[in-house]
């Protein structure tokens, strides 16, 4: 699921949560520049991923 509303961030997560979603990742400009991204579930547990790539891996495995 894709949550592009304006919303704010913080809303966005916790709504997340409430639906029970896995996993949350935000990709914002900052992400992008930095190629960066962290990854969190449902049970609030935080993973980074230095790329695109290492955060394919992980879903793939």
């Amino acid at each position: 699921m894709i949550d592009d509303s304006d919303n704010k961030l913080g809303y966005k997560i916790r709504n997340s949560v409430s639906k029970k979603i896995p996993y949350s990742l935000v990709v914002g400009e900052k992400e992008i520049e930095s190629s960066s991204f962290t990854l969190r579930s449902k049970k609030g547990d935080n993973q980074s991923f230095n790329s695109i790539k290492e955060l394919t891996e992980f879903f793939n495995n």
